[in-house]
């Protein structure tokens, strides 16, 4: 098995290896005594794991922090991506009392070291953990410092990453306007990176900002009638279409490169999107066929989620679920969905 091991291990060489793919994982999973340079590259693998499955990303993250760096003679660096690693595994279990200190922790040793990258890694987390616990402002600061700190590297991806982390977090302050002219920047830089994760979640994100105003019309509407919910109708119509193009651009994508988790987020996303427009425009008069599309989008979402293996996802399915099933007019469907979120 080692023999097979160092074999797909050789292959990796000269490529990219922190996508999530099979090959990387066993290069990772096979390393005993890894060098600073190979635990940098371990860190993004195990983050970018998430996409694919979660038991296989903590499974890297848990190998990578058992290596003994007094042992091994590694350097403070890999200390501070030990760290960083800890509270990514925290933040993902959605622990962030635990993970807080962790990052705040290994942002003050990078910070001592001096080191330009790590120091906007472990800010480009630390802003992760806080943006979980709606500290939005202090948030924003670490996100647009991170980018700076990607910038000065030249590290176009995580360049990316990290603006659309401030956009997402300029979202959850009603900003979407701006953010929206944010991921529209972003979609030709993370098109000249080529990195496929960055091609599936900018289009995700356009989708979601899109989305955004498709319900502010939805919702204008519904209190609304004669000319002026005509005017709404057009604009439904259109930020409709426009969230619908970037999530089928996003899942294209994911599927095509086994992402899972952008596929059923933009699954669950289309699937609110297409309720909320047939309701819009045909009331309570939705055909078998329209009622129908909403199982074929929830028979294309189970499988996916439970390859992702994570709890947070299962209660997502469970309530798109229940959606449905109201949709449907099946309620006791929909009361079981609700009690396997309990």
């Amino acid at each position: 098995m080692l023999l097979f091991h160092q074999y797909l291990a050789a292959q990796t060489d000269g490529i990219n290896r922190t996508m999530p793919t099979s090959e990387n994982f066993v290069w990772a999973m096979s390393l005993e005594n890894p060098t600073d340079e190979e635990v940098t590259e371990m860190v993004p693998l195990a983050e970018n794991y998430f996409e694919v499955n979660y038991d296989s990303a903590f499974a890297l993250g848990e190998h990578m922090m058992a290596i003994d760096v007094e042992t091994t003679q590694l350097s403070e660096t890999t200390v501070v991506r030990q760290l960083y690693m800890k509270a990514l595994i925290f933040n993902k279990k959605q622990q962030n009392e635990q993970a807080k200190p962790l990052a705040e922790n290994a942002l003050e040793r990078a910070e001592k070291l001096g080191d330009t990258r790590l120091i906007a890694e472990t800010k480009s987390m630390l802003g992760r953990i806080l943006a979980d616990r709606q500290k939005i402002q202090v948030a924003l600061q670490l996100f647009n410092e991170a980018a700076d700190g990607f910038g000065m590297v030249k590290d176009s991806v995580n360049w990316v990453k990290n603006r659309i982390y401030a956009a997402r977090v300029l979202g959850y302050i009603d900003s979407w306007e701006v953010a929206l002219k944010i991921f529209e920047q972003l979609l030709p830089v993370a098109q000249r990176t080529q990195n496929t994760l960055l091609l599936s979640e900018v289009p995700y994100w356009m989708g979601v900002a899109n989305g955004h105003f498709f319900l502010q019309y939805y919702n204008k509407i519904r209190n609304n009638d004669s000319e002026e919910e005509r005017s709404h109708l057009d604009s439904i119509g259109l930020y409709y279409g426009r969230s619908s193009d970037y999530y089928e651009q996003s899942k294209s994508i994911a599927k095509k490169h086994n992402y899972r988790k952008f596929r059923a987020i933009a699954l669950m996303e289309q699937i609110d999107n297409i309720i909320y427009y047939d309701n819009a425009i045909k009331g309570n008069t939705k055909n078998a066929v329209q009622l129908a599309s909403y199982s074929n989008f929830l028979k294309e979402l189970q499988p996916i989620v439970d390859g992702l293996n994570a709890d947070e996802f299962k209660l997502l399915y469970f309530f798109s679920a229940g959606k449905v099933a109201v949709e449907q007019s099946d309620y006791a469907t929909s009361i079981d969905y609700g009690e396997k979120m309990v």
